[in-house]
């Protein structure tokens, strides 16, 4: 039996991104998620809003799954669980020591399928960023202090057997098992965007019209309210400049601009967007459209862009002044991805009669990008599912 042990609420948006279906469908075991977002993360809950993955099984307390768990242990010889925790609070610390005592077979997803920024590189960057977290971001300051102190707490651990997945080769060399185990193998995996492409890839019809991906900031709450940072944009000003881009893009390339939501907010409409604008809400749009688009247009450091990469498609960066005044950080990402890439990336605030974007890829940088981040050529032609049934479920039959 697998379990998708997972610390948000479980919206239908990580539902694709984890191929339960997939997992449900061909997994040679039973496969159950289970959201504990109420026990480890109730105040941040309102950052993943949406429908909730209809078979999930939700806990609300520690003793509630603890019992669950006891249950399923006298039925199930082998449980394995795929592990999303973070160790943000005493409580994750408390569910990874059930999870050490009860020695299931623990398989780590830390691999992030994309490029990661580095936002301390030197000494001197990780002393100033060090004084602008304990000034500015307390908060901040506060949890990574936590995380770090329980992460070494927690490796005096001992866990029975640990897999860890890694993608492309910046993982085999970056990603180290967050637990400890004598038994730890590492899997060659594929990021979540590349097994979506691998299962659901599109034939190419080109048609006229370019991709705009958002972000779900800042018409909705982003990620970085996880860790208690706030960005304080202008929304209204953010969006009218947006539009007005978009609309000069359409007139200038005499084609339609399709923009795709970010997919943890595609249930909800955002009323920012200018009327004339083309918005597609699809589950699968990002993968289905690019697949056709003449161009792709992103004002985020995306993981989508392993779709550009995969279709061969030419992105361009936008950022705004506003990004670069509130939110440097982002502006920094997004700047080491067109660079990266050889994409152009410019200043949609900038006044200028002509807008350049690229149009023509960089072939051996994308080659390089799809090897470093998204899939390897040992795993490339082999689904997500299939590599854990051959490494792991094989190997643990009942």
């Amino acid at each position: 039996m697998l379990i998708i042990l997972f610390p948000q609420r479980f919206i239908n948006y990580f539902y694709k991104s984890y191929q339960i279906g997939e997992l449900k469908k061909k997994l040679k075991e039973k496969v159950e998620v289970h959201d504990i977002s109420n026990i480890i993360s109730a105040s941040t809950n309102n950052t993943y809003k949406g429908s909730i993955y209809k078979s999930v099984k939700i806990f609300k307390e520690i003793k509630e799954w603890d019992r669950y768990l006891k249950k399923k242990m006298k039925k199930k010889k082998k449980i394995y669980i795929l592990n999303c925790i973070n160790l943000d609070n005493l409580k994750s610390f408390y569910i990874h020591y059930l999870l050490s005592k009860y020695k299931f077979t623990i398989i780590e997803a830390n691999s992030a399928g994309t490029l990661q920024y580095i936002y301390s590189k030197t000494l001197k960057q990780k002393i100033v960023n060090f004084l602008k977290y304990l000034v500015f971001h307390h908060r901040f300051f506060l949890l990574r202090t936590k995380q770090f102190m329980l992460r070494v707490t927690t490796k005096f651990l001992k866990f029975n057997e640990i897999y860890v997945t890694q993608c492309g080769f910046h993982g085999r060399r970056n990603v180290h098992p967050l637990l400890s185990s004598k038994k730890t193998k590492f899997l060659d995996f594929n990021s979540p965007d590349y097994a979506n492409f691998f299962i659901n890839k599109k034939k190419i019809k080109n048609k006229n019209y370019a991709v705009f991906l958002d972000a779900k900031t800042p018409a909705f709450v982003g990620d970085k309210a996880l860790f208690g940072l706030n960005v304080n944009y202008d929304k209204k000003k953010w969006y009218y400049d947006l539009n007005n881009f978009l609309k000069k893009v359409e007139k200038q390339f005499n084609l339609r601009v399709v923009i795709i939501p970010h997919p943890s907010v595609r249930e909800f409409k955002n009323t920012y967007y200018d009327k004339s604008l083309k918005v597609v809400n699809d589950e699968d749009a990002t993968n289905k459209l690019i697949s056709g688009c003449k161009f792709v247009l992103s004002i985020s450091p995306t993981t989508a862009v392993t779709y550009c990469i995969l279709y061969n498609k030419p992105i361009t960066f936008i950022y705004n002044d506003q990004m670069v005044k509130e939110n440097s950080w982002q502006f920094k990402e997004l700047k080491l991805y067109s660079d990266i890439l050889s994409s152009k990336i410019i200043n949609l605030n900038e006044d200028t009669n002509i807008i350049v974007l690229n149009s023509s890829v960089n072939k051996k940088k994308y080659l390089k990008w799809k090897y470093n981040f998204i899939t390897s050529k040992k795993t490339e032609k082999i689904s997500n599912v299939e590599i854990l049934n051959k490494a792991i479920f094989n190997k643990h039959k009942d």
